[in-house]
């Protein structure tokens, strides 16, 4: 149970030749305390709420902002960045997966 035990937590490591030579944990410390505070506070919401919650308010703010100067959110993707990000996944999908096969 918890924001943890519902497949929150990310893990990457890159290796190359049998070494470790980087390797990243999300939450941090830092993070987790907040997550877990949050989760007490306010228990039974969906868990990315309690990871992303700073997220989510910078979002609403910057978006908000936009609307209220008439202009672009800063740093906010647009539909059309979606579109694109999706159509160059697919166009890289069958490469990536020959070398993930290999």
């Amino acid at each position: 149970g918890g924001a943890m035990g519902d497949g929150a937590m990310m893990y990457a490591a890159v290796e190359a030749g049998g070494v470790l030579h980087e390797r990243a944990i999300m939450p941090s410390p830092e993070l987790l305390a907040k997550v877990t505070a949050r989760e007490k506070a306010d228990p039974g919401l969906m868990p990315y709420f309690y990871l992303q919650h700073d997220d989510y308010v910078t979002l609403k703010e910057r978006c908000c902002k936009a609307i209220l100067d008439g202009a672009e959110p800063e740093g906010i993707a647009t539909l059309q960045i979606g579109i694109d990000t999706l159509s160059l996944a697919e166009f890289l999908k069958p490469t990536l997966e020959k070398q993930l096969a290999a």
